[in-house]
């Protein structure tokens, strides 16, 4: 995890620029951080390397809830078809916040973490 002291001063020093803590440091990037990956805020980082976190992110999670609307009788899905859901879903949502970071970071002095 990184340094929460680092993290704060990081925060605050955008936050005097006009950017918001959930736009400095979204809660994808703190859970990641409690998890021990070692990871830069989405303002340091270029815009296929957060596509590549949304992606891993959903590579991780919407299997677990595949599987449990699978098991509940909920809805049934193929394997393939998680994948595919996965991989498209973390790609559209890795895209679209990465081209709303990169706007909301084009105007300001982006600090070091």
């Amino acid at each position: 995890m990184k340094d929460e002291s680092r993290i704060l001063a990081y925060m605050e020093n955008l936050e005097q620029q006009g950017i918001d803590r959930q736009d400095a440091v979204p809660p994808l990037y703190k859970y990641f951080w409690r998890l021990g990956v070692n990871i830069s805020p989405p303002l340091n980082q270029s815009t296929r390397m957060i596509i590549l976190t949304h992606i891993i992110f959903f590579l991780i999670t919407m299997p677990i809830l595949m599987f449990i609307f699978n098991w509940t009788g909920f809805a049934s899905f193929e394997g393939g078809m998680i994948l595919f859901v996965s991989i498209f879903s973390g790609g559209v949502s890795g895209y679209l916040g990465a081209k709303r970071i990169k706007k909301l970071g084009a105007n300001i002095n982006i600090p070091e973490l």
